[in-house]
């Protein structure tokens, strides 16, 4: 019972939020800046911790932690290629 209740308050907040969003489209714009942070920290910090994670599984110590870096550089150069093709784009 308590499961079909969250699952219909989940469904009600996802409508409210949706309709938020599709009413202000300063607001939409404003959030896909604001997480922006996130998905750079994301992207560069999980490969690291794989590489180093992975590093002591194998112990090829330092190998796989660069593995990581380039992997997390690459996938940051990519969002941010992403975000300059989005900026030039006319609204």
């Amino acid at each position: 019972m308590l499961r079909i209740q969250a699952l219909i308050r989940k469904k009600q907040n996802l409508k409210l939020r949706n309709k938020f969003l599709k009413t202000d489209p300063k607001l939409k714009k404003y959030l896909e800046y604001l997480t922006l942070g996130g998905e750079i920290a994301v992207s560069f910090t999980v490969p690291i911790l794989i590489g180093f994670w992975l590093d002591g599984i194998f112990e090829t110590s330092p190998w796989l932690l660069l593995g990581g870096i380039l992997i997390g550089l690459l996938l940051m150069m990519s969002m941010f290629m992403r975000i300059a093709r989005g900026l030039n784009k006319p609204d």
